[in-house]
């Protein structure tokens, strides 16, 4: 809604924050939103750091119906990449396996 301005004046800044929260809630239909803006430079400045860490995220299939997504964040998440150094690279691997980790334990 804040992103395309539908129905509310457009405005990233909040439409980021929001991504942010339900990103956070593990909703991966917004963890590859949030990706796309860092990706895309949405309302903040590109960051191909921050995109892979959502689109690792977003890239696994949960639920039937989630293969498109699925799909689409596994392409953008080897262009965030090929953007990336080689420490980039690990450092966001990291990020996204303790992200998991935590994840797992929240869902005990």
């Amino acid at each position: 809604m804040y992103r395309d301005g539908k129905g509310v004046e457009k405005d990233l800044v909040r439409a980021l924050d929001l991504f942010r929260k339900a990103a956070e809630q593990d909703l991966h239909w917004a963890q590859y939103t949030l990706g796309l803006m860092y990706f895309m430079g949405e309302g903040i400045e590109p960051d191909n750091a921050e995109a892979y860490h959502w689109f690792a995220l977003a890239a696994v299939v949960r639920d039937k119906g989630d293969e498109q997504v699925h799909a689409t964040a596994s392409y953008l998440l080897e262009q965030a990449s090929a953007k990336l150094t080689t420490e980039q690279t690990n450092k966001a691997r990291q990020r996204v396996s303790e992200w998991k980790a935590a994840s797992a334990s929240r869902d005990k």
